[in-house]
């Protein structure tokens, strides 16, 4: 387990939610996140654009990336966590489908969840993309 930076380790809880985005990602599968999202969700996908809002907008935001990559690999690593929020480190790597090039991701993101263990807010933070990254 890496160092937190703050809270504690994650709860299983959580890196099971983790572990549904995931799968939900790498293998194009949208069903995974039903319920992932409280019904308020608000969804980053830049610092300064307005949000998605709704567990809708954000499984059709997902599920149209699906088609515009492929060969999709990511990691995350849990930076900090409490039963509230996570922040959490993304890399990822994929071919953009229209162009046929290579891009990678290495981003923070935190959540924030309700009582019931949804997300309530996914804000990125610090994102880089290039065509490739050490």
């Amino acid at each position: 387990m890496a160092l937190m930076l703050f809270g504690d380790a994650p709860e299983p809880w959580f890196e099971e939610w983790l572990e549904r985005v995931v799968g939900a990602i790498t293998r194009h599968d949208i069903t995974l996140l039903h319920g992932a999202f409280a019904p308020e969700a608000r969804y980053f996908l830049k610092p300064h654009a307005p949000p998605l809002e709704g567990p809708e907008a954000i499984l059709r935001h997902v599920a149209a990336q699906f088609g515009g990559q492929r060969e999709l690999s990511c990691t995350t690593e849990i930076l900090g966590f409490t039963p509230e929020a996570a922040l959490v480190r993304w890399k990822a790597d994929y071919i953009l489908t229209a162009s046929d090039t290579r891009e990678a991701y290495d981003g923070l993101v935190i959540y924030r969840f309700d009582a019931q263990r949804r997300c309530l807010l996914r804000q990125s933070w610090a994102v880089q993309w290039a065509p490739a990254l050490p």
